[in-house]
């Protein structure tokens, strides 16, 4: 009878603050800190932005542990998105439908440190609430989430575990590519284009068919393509694939025939792309990303803990900001603003900046993205309203 009543008092309590975790007053920080010396602050680790596909003042940014925030004012000002009461709060990868707004995909988990969660969310009333749209692909984690530009019903997940689709509208998923690890994925920026591609954290792959059938590229990478890989593709020229390797500091690829072969653009270990400075100190694939101008096919940027640009295809780089001043470090993703090829926003463990020329200068724009990880807190013992914390990577 004991053991029951200690079981009854202990469901009890579970059940009790399951029903209060809407009641939590949110105390801040709201407003972006700013340091008076040493390295820039910020406010939390996001992991990737994308835009509304309908409406281009509006984006979305997830964050690796306060879910998925809005802003429909251009990262103005942002607002969560109604996934505070989910189980967990880590975010992946998000997608937005083409023809109604209303409609969101999500994945879970931590794609900086491949940590899975309840696998894929889907919101079909703007975020207010979420169901598990994870049949077969389990709880996977996607680090990439793309609709199929023809068809909002088809979607294709490159997971930490092999590449997925649905054809149904996430209700059901089947399992297009075995294995592999993959880091992202890009679909051929042509009208009517069926060809996607995806890396993983060594191998290249193309599809021809809308994501269906997958088949690993390896011309022209020789033994280079490792430990972590990015892709980028521009608009103004479709035929040309990116694709960026962690490995010796930073080793760039360049294909002119729509990802069939590849040349070496960059390779120096001598010259850190992706450390603190040129002589290196990077953390791999942790902080990675590359992204190609919209209407320059030969301008490409890269970042890790700088920002650095190529003008010519990825030949050779200029460093444009310094680790610890301008822009956080630890950088994870790159978007261009869909209707403004001069606005570019850089997601990192700070939060959100953006670029009007072209990577010189920058802005913070992550005002009220309250996702700061707070690892550790202390509540002083002389004075009850004094409360310390120690967050990742930002105070």
């Amino acid at each position: 009878m004991k053991n029951i009543l200690i079981l009854a008092f202990f469901l009890g309590t579970i059940l009790s603050t399951h029903a209060q975790s809407s009641g939590w007053l949110f105390t801040g920080p709201k407003q972006f800190p700013t340091n008076i010396s040493g390295q820039i602050n910020g406010i939390g680790r996001v992991c990737q932005i994308k835009f509304d596909p309908n409406n281009t003042n509006t984006l979305y940014a997830c964050s690796a542990s306060g879910g998925l925030w809005i802003s429909t004012n251009n990262s103005q000002s942002w607002k969560p998105m109604g996934t505070d009461l989910l189980p967990q709060m880590n975010t992946s990868s998000v997608c937005i439908d083409f023809t109604n707004s209303n409609i969101i995909y999500l994945s879970s988990g931590d794609p900086n440190y491949y940590s899975t969660d309840f696998g894929i969310w889907k919101s079909t009333d703007g975020g207010q609430s979420w169901n598990l749209a994870n049949t077969g692909i389990g709880n996977r984690m996607a680090l990439e989430l793309l609709m199929d530009p023809l068809d909002h019903l088809s979607l294709i997940a490159a997971t930490n575990n092999g590449i997925w689709k649905t054809s149904d509208g996430g209700n059901t998923w089947s399992e297009k590519l075995a294995g592999n690890n993959f880091t992202d994925m890009k679909w051929m920026p042509l009208a009517g284009s069926s060809i996607v591609y995806a890396s993983s954290t060594n191998k290249f792959f193309r599809s021809t068919d809308r994501g269906n059938t997958w088949s690993e590229i390896t011309t022209g990478f020789s033994n280079l393509l490792q430990q972590g890989t990015r892709l980028a593709v521009s608009p103004a020229n479709p035929a040309f694939v990116y694709v960026g390797s962690v490995y010796d500091e930073g080793t760039i690829f360049l294909s002119t025939d729509s990802g069939t072969t590849f040349s070496i653009r960059y390779h120096d270990p001598n010259r850190s792309l992706t450390g603190y400075d040129t002589t290196g100190g990077g953390q791999g694939n942790y902080n990675f990303c590359i992204e190609a101008d919209p209407l320059n096919p030969n301008q490409l940027y890269l970042a890790s803990h700088n920002v650095w640009r190529s003008d010519d295809s990825g030949f050779t780089w200029t460093k444009l900001t310094n680790w610890w001043q301008t822009v956080h470090t630890d950088m994870h993703d790159w978007e261009f603003h869909p209707s403004n090829p001069n606005q570019l926003f850089q997601a990192n463990d700070g939060g959100v900046w953006m670029t009007l020329d072209s990577g010189v200068n920058w802005v913070q724009t992550s005002d009220s993205l309250s996702a700061t990880e707070n690892y550790h807190a202390a509540a002083s013992p002389l004075f009850a309203r004094l409360i310390s914390t120690g967050t990742q990577d930002n105070g």
